[in-house]
């Protein structure tokens, strides 16, 4: 077991949306989840006007996303890649120019 002190950055605390992605994970604020079946797959889990949805990098939609989307028809379709702050570029998207 470990005691002690331990830096933390506040503005990485993200909060447990009371959801899980697909192997059991936890997800918070600020994840980063590729999810199945979507076009991009890759986004972003924020709260946005009191409630958690999912933001996708453009060209994605237009408009936040429900988070219910995380278990579409019961079957789960999200596995968390990073989060905003350790893993920023993944939500970069990637064109052919």
């Amino acid at each position: 077991m470990t005691f002690g002190r331990f830096l933390v950055y506040e503005e990485t605390i993200g909060q447990y949306i009371g959801m899980n992605d697909k192997n059991g994970n936890p997800i918070f604020e600020g994840d980063i989840l590729w999810m199945d079946n979507f076009t991009p797959n890759v986004c972003e889990v924020r709260f946005i006007e009191g409630a958690f949805c999912l933001v996708f990098p453009e060209p994605g939609p237009a408009w936040p996303v429900d988070i219910h989307y995380i278990q579409h028809a019961e079957k789960p379709s999200a596995t968390i890649i990073g989060n905003i702050h350790e893993d920023p570029e993944l939500l970069e998207v990637k064109t052919d120019a």
